[in-house]
């Protein structure tokens, strides 16, 4: 594994912090996963990640741009009480 790049761009800053799950760069899928570095205990997702692990593999994911990814990004942070 290559260590970490720090990431500047606002716009990629702004859909993690949104809670994106995945983001697409070109042809490949990237899953994002927080890592928390206070605990070396191995990462195990639970049904609800692995469920948007395999939609992701499959490309079943909504493809939605502008407004649309704001208002499904919106609606996700909500889900989790987040105002």
């Amino acid at each position: 594994m290559s260590r970490p790049i720090r990431v500047q761009d606002s716009d990629l800053i702004r859909a993690v912090e949104e809670g994106a799950d995945c983001l697409i760069i070109g042809q490949r899928r990237f899953l994002l996963v927080e890592i928390d570095e206070a605990t070396e205990e191995p990462y195990h997702p639970d049904p609800e990640e692995v469920a948007l692990i395999r939609e992701a593999v499959r490309d079943t994911s909504p493809r939605l741009s502008g407004e649309a990814a704001r208002e499904f990004l919106k609606a996700r942070l909500r889900d989790h009480g987040v105002r």
